[in-house]
């Protein structure tokens, strides 16, 4: 029963954490603020600080009390996925299910199956997608194989999940898709299935291929800001450079899309995986 008391007690901090009502270098109430709060004893109230603890969502600092720790445990991504289903880079709905999938299995091994966590669900979010035409950057001409300067599609976006920034992701598309039959690349609004599916039903475009590059650099003050990184440029950002290819006669395959999402690098893990591995959560690695 002793156990049960403080798993729930942890629980309910957590909810509180979680959901950013206590936030990120908040001070805990005091230990005895909290017997009073949860009308439990002192001995519940220490293990269930303990116990968040030791899932290093808190911190002691001697003589200071108990803060809401500001570290991020990294979220692991797997590349090796069909893009269709929003990973590496992706639109699609499926775009966070591994994340969800993970943020829940932790809960869970950190707290069991406590009610107070049922009512804690990870929510994906993002922003309305900006959209204009603009001339290809250079390093966006590259990509698409059209000459900088040529007019574009631009599409940016900003992703979320609960109150922990994501993702940003851009795309760029030769302008000859909207003339294609894509016309609604040009609007500011989703697709309920994802960019790709529009452009495949609208246009009769089939993907053939594409390729991720990967990029690590440091962050752009419009990108620290997002991710709310610190001010000493010690924390860089992944970006994932996706160029998705169809095969055009006479040409072979020939680029549609290039699509970059930067991913903050103190909460990210990236894996790819190739012939037979086990069919398991990945959970993050540590290398020192």
């Amino acid at each position: 029963m002793a156990q049960q008391k403080f798993r729930r007690v942890a629980a309910d901090l957590m909810v509180k954490i979680e959901s950013g009502e206590l936030a990120a270098g908040a001070k805990l109430p005091n230990e005895l603020e909290l017997i009073e709060s949860y009308g439990e004893s002192r001995g519940t109230i220490r293990d269930a600080i303990g116990l968040l603890e030791l899932r290093e969502l808190v911190e002691r600092k001697p003589g200071q009390g108990t803060f809401v720790t500001r570290r991020i445990k990294p979220i692991v991504t797997t590349l090796s996925q069909d893009p269709e289903t929003g990973r590496a880079g992706g639109d699609a709905p499926g775009a966070y299910q591994e994340y969800l999938d993970t943020l829940e299995r932790r809960k869970e091994e950190a707290f069991g199956t406590e009610p107070q966590l049922q009512r804690l669900r990870a929510e994906p979010r993002k922003s309305a997608p900006s959209v204009e035409r603009t001339p290809a950057p250079g390093y966006v001409a590259d990509r698409l194989l059209v000459t900088p300067g040529d007019l574009v599609v631009r599409r940016y976006q900003e992703f979320w999940v609960d109150q922990t920034p994501w993702s940003i992701q851009t795309t760029f598309y030769p302008l000859d898709l909207v003339e294609r039959g894509a016309k609604d690349l040009l609007k500011a609004s989703d697709f309920a299935d994802g960019e790709l599916a529009y452009i495949a039903q609208s246009t009769g475009l089939e993907r053939c291929g594409y390729r991720v590059r990967i990029l690590f650099r440091a962050a752009t003050p419009n990108e620290a800001g997002f991710f709310q990184l610190p001010g000493d440029h010690s924390v860089h950002v992944v970006s994932l450079i996706r160029t998705a290819y169809e095969d055009q006669p006479g040409r072979g395959p020939y680029p549609f899309r290039a699509n970059y999402t930067v991913f903050p690098g103190d909460r990210h893990q990236f894996v790819i995986n190739s012939g037979k591995f086990p069919d398991e959560p990945v959970n993050p690695a540590r290398d020192s």
